[in-house]
């Protein structure tokens, strides 16, 4: 729902062409369609933790903030905590050895990151109580100090309160996450919150219900995104019973009313990113079309335009199983996304088991959403099944996309972005090089 790099040239930095490749003279630095990529780097090269999974980052003030889950929340792992770590804004580590946001007991997961102007907040679900899952927060200083040691509570209702999202107006920050509220009969389901947090302290604990799928489903991965004028919520709805999930997008206002937006995009996999100068917003999506033969189709789009993009270049084989991570980003230039793809499908592409997953990214057109980097097909939103025959005469001649990050029989995967402005982005990713052997890398973009 998943989620897809910033480098400084001087002025002075000179380039060679190569068969139609810009390379820079600087070791490690290469430019492809306009792309400047640097080699990956270890996030906190002497952190001894070997477990980093699910990383997130947010742009504040004259730094990187990095977030990471340190452990897994299964295979009868004793628990998980929350890192941090800084990045300069020419991506280089500040804090090779982490911070530490959180050691609570048992487990903290899935951490979340923006800059609410004065400080980051940090979101993550959190087990501490022995009973179900609750949302907690923290703020650390651009300086790297934590200044809520194991976090705040933000939500610890009855049920469990999953998945949190953060958004900043450069102000304040909004958290959502998907809330089960017990119901006295039926089924239960996961409703939308959310709450406003300012100085580190929620407007409203608990938060207030932002959405509910009907009396039946749930309301499930939400991404937040702040759009100049309210905050943009991407989630997927999951019916009652065994079906495909869909979309739902909201609009927030900065005092907290919920309105239904009428956009339907893909389900499964998704990445929102917004332009708030000119109240853009970008979708990226992808779903699988049928059953068995796990063919799938991406799509990119702009709202409020709602112009939309068939996107062709990448395998249109659903692997790994479950999801293709993407992550989305405006980096004051175009809309970036970078998004997984699952190499040398096994089971002659049918089984949907990769045995390498790379990072790809593309640009796209802040206007129209078309993409720059890859091919595409213009799409009026109706039955994407119905194009896969003109999917498949396009895909042999259309761009494919800029390889950010690829490395032989390893799994590059859940990408998460950030950007300091200027077509400067950082791309942060957890490099699976086999079992017990996950740690968070980054590479930095600009064009």
């Amino acid at each position: 729902m998943r989620r897809v790099y910033s480098i400084s040239f001087t002025a002075m930095a000179s380039f060679l062409v190569v068969a139609g490749v810009v390379l820079c003279e600087e070791k490690g630095r290469e430019k492809k369609n306009d792309l400047a990529i640097r080699s990956p780097i270890a996030v906190a090269s002497e952190f001894a933790g070997k477990s980093q999974r699910w990383p997130h980052i947010a742009w504040g003030k004259d730094c990187y903030l990095v977030v990471w889950q340190e452990g897994a929340a299964y295979d009868g792992a004793p628990d998980a905590n929350i890192m941090a770590a800084r990045l300069s804004p020419d991506g280089k580590a500040l804090d090779p050895k982490g911070i530490v946001v959180c050691k609570a007991k048992h487990h903290q997961i899935y951490p979340k990151v923006t800059f609410d102007g004065e400080n980051f907040l940090v979101a993550w679900q959190d087990y501490r109580s022995s009973r179900d899952w609750d949302i907690y927060a923290a703020r650390i200083t651009p300086a790297g100090k934590v200044l809520d040691p194991d976090g705040f509570g933000v939500a610890d209702g009855p049920g469990n309160q999953v998945h949190p999202s953060l958004a900043s107006d450069g102000k304040n920050a909004f958290a959502v996450w998907s809330d089960l509220r017990p119901r006295p009969s039926g089924v239960e389901r996961y409703v939308l919150a959310g709450t406003s947090i300012a100085k580190g302290k929620p407007a409203q604990h608990n938060g207030t219900v932002l959405s509910q799928n009907g009396t039946n489903g749930s309301l499930l991965g939400a991404i937040a995104r702040w759009d100049g004028g309210s905050y943009v919520i991407a989630a997927q709805k999951h019916p009652a019973g065994w079906n495909h999930g869909g979309s739902w997008l909201l609009r927030v206002t900065p005092e907290g009313k919920a309105t239904q937006v009428n956009f339907d995009y893909f389900g499964h996999s998704y990445a929102l990113a917004t332009d708030p100068e000119r109240r853009r917003s970008f979708l990226w999506s992808y779903m699988q079309v049928g059953h068995g033969h796990y063919n799938c189709v991406f799509q990119s789009a702009v709202l409020p335009t709602k112009r939309r993009h068939l996107v062709v270049g990448l395998p249109q084989h659903y692997a790994p199983v479950n999801e293709l991570w993407a992550a989305a980003v405006f980096d004051g230039k175009n809309f970036l996304v970078v998004t997984e793809r699952g190499i040398d499908v096994k089971g002659n592409n049918t089984s949907g088991v990769a045995i390498e997953v790379d990072l790809v990214a593309s640009r796209f057109d802040p206007e129209t959403g078309q993409p720059l980097d890859m091919g595409h097909i213009a799409f009026d939103g109706t039955n994407p099944g119905s194009l896969l025959k003109r999917v498949s005469e396009v895909r042999p001649k259309a761009p494919t996309g800029v390889v950010v990050a690829e490395e032989k029989r390893v799994f590059e995967r859940h990408p998460a972005l950030a950007s300091s402005g200027h077509g400067r982005s950082v791309l942060v990713y957890s490099r699976h090089a086999g079992p017990g052997d996950f740690t968070i890398r980054c590479v930095l973009l600009s064009e």
